[in-house]
């Protein structure tokens, strides 16, 4: 339960990321309409039209920042963790140094058991964003599932760490 809350709580945090930084996200604009539209409705919790209105601007112009992010964020949220974990996939081939895409698709790796590529995804946010204290409680959290002992108590004790300085 801990590990959803969490998991919406960054989800949260990021949906929309484009939006804020921003007014326009693409210079279709009916693409940019879509998408701003899809974020409103996201945030309404209106998720499967988002969605919809997601698709439609992916299919107007695909190089809109983040967008593939944003519907994996709205797919979990309907349950769709399959949709999700492609989606987050999409993002980063796209952008390689995109920590919360790992960190996500890492999470939803974690929560169906998958602990090896949970680890290896929170691994590779833990070396993309140092600082995500969630992202080696969980890769610790894995690295047990997987009996790898010294990488459990590396992350771990990052982990306590980050933990304290973040209370």
């Amino acid at each position: 339960m801990k590990a959803i809350f969490l998991f919406l709580l960054v989800c949260l945090s990021h949906f929309g990321h484009t939006q804020k930084t921003s007014n326009r996200v693409s210079q279709n604009p009916k693409a940019d309409s879509l998408y701003q539209l899809a974020i409103e409705l996201g945030y309404r919790e209106q998720f499967k039209i988002a969605i919809s209105y997601l698709d439609s601007a992916i299919q107007s112009d695909s190089n809109i920042e983040h967008v593939f992010f944003d519907r994996g964020v709205l797919k979990e949220h309907i349950g769709d963790t399959t949709g999700a974990i492609q989606d987050f996939t999409t993002q980063i081939q796209l952008d390689k140094r995109d920590a919360d895409a790992y960190f996500l698709r890492g999470m939803l790796y974690f929560g169906s058991k998958n602990f090896t590529k949970a680890y290896q995804d929170l691994n590779k946010a833990n070396h993309l964003d140092p600082g995500n204290a969630d992202a080696h409680c969980y890769c610790a959290d894995a690295a047990k599932a997987l009996n790898k002992n010294r990488q459990f108590q590396r992350k771990s004790e990052r982990c306590r760490l980050l933990k304290g300085l973040l209370e």
